[in-house]
C-alpha cells in the first residue's frame, strides 16, 4: 500500500471517529409532563415599554470536546401579544453536570430590530437542578442610527457605541458594545444603534485603554442622530 492511499485511509478514519462522537438530538416535538424546568419571561423592545409580538424562539443546549460533543434542539416557541413567552422542558443529567448553558434566541429574520452577529442570541441561561422555574426579561432593540464624527487623533483614541440588548438581569452582559463600524468618510462612521432608547458612548485611551470620557444619546426609531467627540 502506497504513502497516499494509507493518508486517504487515514483522513477516513479520523473523519469518521470525529463524526461518531458527534451526539445530535431533537427533542423539538417532545411534550414534557415530568420533572419540568420552565423558562418564561417577555421580549421587550424601546427599553423595556413595549413588547415584541410573535417572535418565533428557540431554547438549546451544547457542549462540545476535542472528539466531538452534543448539541440538543430542546424546543421552538414564542411570544404572544404582550410580548410573554413560556417553554417547559427536562434538564438531562448531561446538562446538570456542565451546569446548563442553554442557549435562548430568535429565529429567522426581522428587519426592525437590531442585527445581531452572534447568531440572533440573546441570552445564555445557566442551571444547576432541575424542576424549576425561571423568569427572564429580554430586550430586542428596534433600529436607529448614528454618525459619530471625531476631531480628535484616532491614533490616540478609541471608542464603544452600546445599547441594552439580551438579558437585562445580567449584570455583565446586558450592554452590548460595538466598535468603529461602517466607516463612511474620513473620520465619520455610521452606527445601526437602539432606538427609542438609551445608548452609551465610551471614549478610552487606546494605549492604557483609561477611560477618558462617557456620553449617552437617544434617538428615535429609524432616525439619525449625530455625536461629535470632542475631549
Amino acid at each position: 500500500m502506497n504513502a497516499i492511499i494509507k493518508k486517504i485511509l487515514f483522513f477516513i478514519i479520523i473523519t469518521f471517529t470525529l463524526t461518531s462522537c458527534w451526539n445530535e438530538i431533537d427533542d423539538t416535538d417532545v411534550v414534557y409532563t415530568e420533572n419540568m424546568t420552565t423558562i418564561q419571561g417577555y421580549v421587550l423592545t424601546e427599553g423595556g415599554t413595549q413588547p415584541v409580538k410573535n417572535l418565533k424562539l428557540n431554547l438549546d443546549w451544547i457542549v462540545k470536546s476535542e472528539l466531538g460533543g452534543t448539541h440538543r434542539n430542546i424546543k421552538y416557541f414564542e411570544t404572544d401579544s404582550t410580548g410573554h413567552f413560556k417553554v417547559d422542558f427536562y434538564v438531562t443529567d448531561l446538562e446538570l453536570k456542565h451546569e446548563g448553558g442553554y442557549n435562548f434566541k430568535f429565529v429567522g429574520e426581522y428587519p426592525n430590530y437590531i442585527d445581531h452577529v452572534y447568531d440572533n442570541e440573546l441570552g445564555t441561561i445557566f442551571l444547576n437542578n432541575r424542576d424549576t422555574v425561571i423568569d427572564k426579561v429580554f430586550f430586542l432593540p428596534r433600529k436607529g442610527y448614528l454618525k459619530v464624527f471625531s476631531e480628535e487623533n484616532l491614533d490616540s483614541i478609541s471608542w464603544n457605541i452600546g445599547y441594552k440588548y439580551g438579558d437585562i438581569n445580567d449584570p455583565y452582559h446586558s450592554i452590548l458594545w460595538v466598535g468603529y463600524k461602517n466607516r463612511i468618510a474620513t473620520n465619520i462612521y455610521l452606527y445601526e444603534i437602539a432606538g427609542n432608547q438609551k445608548n452609551y458612548i465610551e471614549i478610552r485611551d487606546r494605549r492604557t485603554l483609561k477611560v477618558l470620557k462617557t456620553d449617552s444619546i437617544y434617538v428615535t426609531i429609524k432616525d439619525t442622530a449625530i455625536f461629535n467627540i470632542k475631549l
